[in-house]
């Protein structure tokens, strides 16, 4: 992948997620992304399992996790908290689909984060 500058991996697409092997093959900066089907993706799995994948790319020292900040709210402090202990290597997007529905911004969850 000589022209791009960021290279995305969608683990919600991966049949068994071994993210080792592909962080390994490349020297572009990686953001690791899971997502349900609630917001177009194809996880189906729990929540916690969902999230446990991205706590995985932080410990590989991925560049970037993608969440959303829909996600359960304890489960969503919890791999933040992990990402900030990581933050020298793992940076933190957080993010919102809007699929035909309002945003509504959970209060408690923007300012326990930042």
């Amino acid at each position: 992948m000589p022209h791009a500058d960021l290279i995305e991996i969608r683990a919600d697409y991966l049949g068994e997620i071994e993210l080792a092997p592909i962080l390994t093959q490349w020297t572009k900066p990686f953001i690791v992304t899971n997502r349900r089907k609630e917001e177009g993706g194809r996880f189906e799995g729990e929540e916690r399992s969902r999230l446990e994948i991205l706590a995985q790319a932080i410990h590989l020292g991925v560049d970037y996790i993608d969440v959303e900040l829909e996600s359960e709210e304890v489960l969503l402090q919890s791999l933040i908290d992990e990402q900030r202990k990581n933050c020298e290597k793992t940076e933190l997007v957080l993010s919102t689909m809007i699929f035909k529905k309002p945003l509504l911004l959970r209060h408690s969850t923007i300012f326990s984060i930042g």
